[in-house]
């Protein structure tokens, strides 16, 4: 027999609730309102034989009390807790991304993109969830399951379900390849390839964006280049659209960067040496 939570509106509901909340305070409370006690172990054992009083009490018009019940017709259809403790699942309706993925968002704030077959692009679904696990439902099948993933903007996809075109990409991209042509660009040009590679395992779009920075040669020098990389390092932005940008308006010509290294600390009587901490 299934609980389900009293509707809205209907107090007829509430009556046979009610009426155990009046026994509970009759045959329990009651009895003991009078009686102080100094731990929960001490109220638990008054609480306990008023509790099989009230089990074993017969119906007014039954032959049979609560416990006698329960033995005969409901303790036989139990089954076995499960192995797993129960998880509670939530729902979210979404619609498929142009890059067939599903956005979800978590407790803090963070979004993590789950993919889908991409046949489903612009179809409206439905994502159940719980801590471990991410499923996606359109028209109650299921088309995609993930194992739930907490990172930040970052991507979790599924080689099947990309189209054929993309599989190419991802399967043909060689990353060692990219990061040898931007070492010949400068230092900061490696360096910010590799961050923008590692941004996420949606490598369609990634691959796209370094192969975008390395184009940039058709227009720019390495030296611009490497100098914009730099630039966009600092402030940790790492996004094609940066570089772009800080090349059309120059920025990588502007006043240098302030230098960032560690400076050895100035003998000062005020601090203490290592030899205060032995």
């Amino acid at each position: 027999m299934g609980m389900d939570a009293t509707r809205v509106a209907k107090p007829k509901d509430k009556a046979h609730v009610e009426r155990h909340v009046t026994l509970a305070y009759q045959r329990i409370y009651a009895p003991l309102r009078d009686q102080q006690f100094y731990s929960l172990s001490e109220l638990n054992a008054a609480i306990l034989p008023l509790l099989e009083d009230h089990h074993g009490r017969v119906f007014r018009h039954h032959k049979k009390g609560r416990r006698d019940l329960f033995d005969t017709e409901e303790k036989p259809l139990l089954k076995p807790l499960p192995d797993t403790p129960f998880k509670s699942k939530l729902r979210k309706k979404a619609k498929v991304q142009k890059n067939y993925h599903v956005v979800l968002s978590n407790a803090d704030d963070t979004t993590h993109y789950y993919s889908v077959p991409y046949q489903y692009v612009g179809k409206e679904v439905q994502i159940i969830f719980d801590t471990e696990n991410v499923e996606v439902y359109c028209n109650y099948v299921r088309i995609a399951f993930h194992q739930r993933n907490y990172s930040r903007t970052r991507y979790s996809t599924i080689s099947y379900h990309m189209p054929e075109k993309h599989q190419h990409v991802q399967n043909g991209m060689d990353p060692e390849f990219l990061f040898t042509r931007a070492a010949q660009l400068g230092i900061h040009v490696e360096q910010f390839i590799r961050k923008l590679l590692d941004r996420g395992q949606y490598y369609p779009t990634n691959y796209k964006s370094c192969q975008g920075v390395l184009n940039l040669t058709r227009e720019y020098s390495a030296q611009r280049i490497d100098c914009a990389c730099e630039r966009a390092l600092y402030f940790n932005n790492i996004n094609y659209k940066t570089i772009l940008e800080i090349l059309k308006k120059n920025l990588d010509k502007a006043t240098p960067l302030p230098y960032t290294e560690m400076q050895p600390i100035t003998p000062n009587p005020n601090v203490r040496g290592s030899q205060s901490y032995q």
